[in-house]
C-alpha cells in the first residue's frame, strides 16, 4: 500500500531530522513533499539565527566537552537545517573519532564545523579535508608518518571505513604503498608569532616525504609533492566508492535490508553529479525504496532520534518560553543509550538500526521518558507543562484527546484494544452532551469498584482535576510503546 502525502512527508521529517515538532510537520504539510526535500538539501539561503549556547549562556565554555555536546543537541533539535545537522552526525560517525584519543577540544570542535560546512556537499572536498584534519591525523597517527617509518593507520582506514569496504578492491600491498604517499604529513601545533599559520593548520614536510614511485591498484604513482592528494582522488574515482557510501546512506536513512536497485542508482548519481552528497541524496529521499510502505517506521529511533524527538514533541521550554532542552539530562541519558557525541566507541562508529534496541535499552527508554516528562531546571518548575500542552490540543473529549496524541506520536498507528486501554486509562467520562463537549471526568473509583461521584457540578471548563497527572501517564503510555521506537 502505497503511503498517504501526510505519511509520506511525515516520513520524510522523521529520516532526515531528529524528529518534527507540531510546527515543522505543519510547515511541510503546506508546501508539500517535493518543496520540502529542495528546501532540506538546499539549505544555503536559509539565515540561522538559533544560539547553540541556550540554557548555556555566560557559562558555556569551548573547552568543556560536555558544554560541546549540549551545544550541539541545541542544534540538532532546533536548527532550521535539519538535514544539515542529521548528516554531520552521519560523517561523525563515519569519519569516526574519539575526544579521548585527540585530548583536543578546539580540534574537535573544528572538525565537527568542518563537516558541517561540507555535509551536503562535494565528497572529494569532504575526504580531502578530513585527511588534513587536526583531529583526524592525531587518530590514525598521520602527524607520525615518516618516510624512514611509514604508519599504516590512515591508509587502512581511508579504504576500509571511508571510501571502499573492508576488503573490497585493495589489497595489503596496497595499503602499504598508501601509506607512503601520506609521508611527511603534519599540521601546526602553535600559532605563529608572526601570524603565518594558525594551531592546525597543515602542512608537509618535505624532508619526511618518501619521493620513491608507489604502484597501488595495479597502477604507478610516481613522486610529487601531492602524491597523498593524487592517491585520496584515486579513492574517489574508484567504482567501489559510489558503491560503499550508497549502501551506507541506505541502511542509516531507509533500511536494514539493501535495496539493490536503490543503491545502484545512488551510486550512479554520486558518478554523474561529480560526487554531490546532496544529489546522492535526492535520489535517494526520492526512490521508491524510501517511500515504500516496508520502509514506513522501519528503523529503530538511534538515542538522538528518541530522546530529542521527545523534546520536539513535548514543546519543551524554559522559564522565557523558549525552545529548550533539559541541561545536563539529556546528555546524561544519551550517555546511558550508549551514544556519547564526541566520544564514537572505536573507528568503525556507533551501531545502527536494530542493534540499539534490546531489553534494557527498552526499559531505560521507558525511563527516560518518564524523568523526561518530569524534568526540572534546578529545582524550578518541570520544563514540560501537562495541563497546557492538553489544552493546545483544543481537544476538549478522551476521545478526541487520544485520537490528537496518537496521530502526533504514532501516526494514530495504534489498535483498537491499545485505544481502548487508553481510554480506560483517562477515567470514566460525562457525555460531552451534557458538558457542552467539555472533557470532564465526572467520578473517582472505590475500592469495590462502584463510582464515586463528585461532591460538586464541575464548571464547564477544558482543565480538570488531575488533568496534569493523567496527560502525563496518556503520553507515557504512547512514547514508550513499541510503536514509538520506531522512525
Amino acid at each position: 500500500m502505497p503511503l498517504t502525502r501526510d505519511q509520506a512527508i511525515y516520513h520524510l521529517l522523521r529520516r532526515t531530522g531528529f524528529g518534527p515538532s507540531r510546527s515543522e510537520f505543519r510547515r511541510a504539510q503546506a508546501d508539500g513533499f517535493s518543496a520540502t526535500l529542495s528546501r532540506l538539501l538546499d539549505d544555503e539561503s536559509i539565515t540561522e539565527t538559533l544560539d547553540p549556547t541556550d540554557g548555556l549562556g555566560s557559562t558555556f565554555d569551548a573547552t568543556r566537552i560536555d558544554h560541546l555536546r549540549q551545544a550541539w543537541l541545541y542544534r540538532m533539535a532546533f536548527s532550521q537545517k535539519q538535514l544539515r545537522e542529521k548528516m554531520t552526525f552521519f560523517w561523525h560517525n563515519h569519519f569516526a573519532t574519539s575526544i579521548d584519543t585527540v585530548a583536543d577540544t578546539g580540534f574537535m570542535t573544528r572538525q565537527i564545523e568542518f563537516l558541517r560546512a561540507n555535509a551536503l556537499g562535494n565528497f572529494r572536498t569532504l575526504l580531502h579535508g578530513i585527511a588534513k584534519d587536526p583531529a583526524m591525523m592525531i587518530l590514525l597517527d598521520t602527524r607520525l608518518n615518516s618516510k624512514n617509518a611509514p604508519n599504516e593507520n590512515f591508509a587502512r582506514e581511508v579504504m576500509e571505513l571511508y571510501t571502499l569496504g573492508e576488503g573490497n578492491g585493495y589489497t595489503e600491498d596496497d595499503v602499504k604503498q598508501a601509506a607512503k604517499t601520506f609521508t611527511g604529513w603534519r599540521f601546526r601545533t602553535s600559532d605563529d608569532p608572526a601570524g603565518k599559520w594558525k594551531k592546525g593548520d597543515f602542512f608537509i614536510q618535505t624532508s619526511q616525504q618518501d619521493t620513491s614511485t608507489k604502484t597501488i591498484f595495479g597502477q604507478p604513482l610516481p613522486f610529487s609533492p601531492d602524491q597523498g592528494e593524487k592517491f585520496l582522488d584515486r579513492l574517489v574515482q574508484h567504482p567501489n566508492t559510489g558503491d560503499f557510501l550508497a549502501r551506507k546512506l541506505f541502511r542509516f536513512f531507509v533500511a536494514d535490508t539493501i535495496d539493490e536497485a536503490t543503491v545502484a542508482a545512488v551510486a550512479k548519481t554520486y558518478v554523474s553529479s561529480g560526487y554531490s552528497i546532496a544529489a546522492m541524496l535526492e535520489t535517494l529521499f526520492t526512490s521508491p525504496a524510501f517511500l515504500s510502505d516496508s520502509a514506513y517506521r522501519s528503523r529503530v529511533k538511534n538515542p538522538l532520534e528518541f530522546l530529542l524527538g521527545l523534546v520536539k514533541q513535548l514543546g519543551l521550554v524554559n522559564a522565557s518560553g523558549q525552545p529548550t532542552i533539559p541541561y545536563p539530562f539529556v546528555v546524561q541519558q544519551l550517555r546511558a543509550l550508549g551514544l556519547d557525541l564526541y566520544d564514537p566507541p572505536s573507528v568503525k562508529g556507533w551501531p545502527d538500526g536494530a542493534e540499539w534496541l534490546g531489553t534494557t535499552p527498552l526499559l531505560t527508554r521507558a525511563n527516560q521518558v518518564n524523568s523526561l516528562l518530569n524534568a526540572t531546571s534546578q529545582g524550578k518548575p518541570t520544563y514540560f507543562d501537562a495541563v497546557a500542552f492538553c489544552n493546545a490540543t483544543g481537544q476538549s473529549t478522551a476521545e478526541g484527546l487520544v485520537t490528537e496524541l496518537a496521530n502526533r506520536l504514532v501516526d494514530g498507528d495504534i489498535s483498537a484494544s491499545f485505544r481502548e486501554s487508553l481510554l480506560n486509562y483517562v477515567g470514566p467520562r460525562r457525555a460531552a452532551a451534557t458538558n457542552g463537549g467539555v472533557f470532564i471526568p465526572v467520578a473517582a473509583k472505590a475500592h469495590d469498584g462502584t463510582d464515586v461521584p463528585l461532591a460538586t457540578e464541575p464548571p464547564p471548563v477544558t482543565t480538570w482535576t488531575g488533568q496534569g497527572i493523567k496527560v502525563r501517564g496518556l503520553l507515557y503510555l504512547l512514547l514508550a510503546s513499541p510503536t514509538y521506537q520506531l522512525n
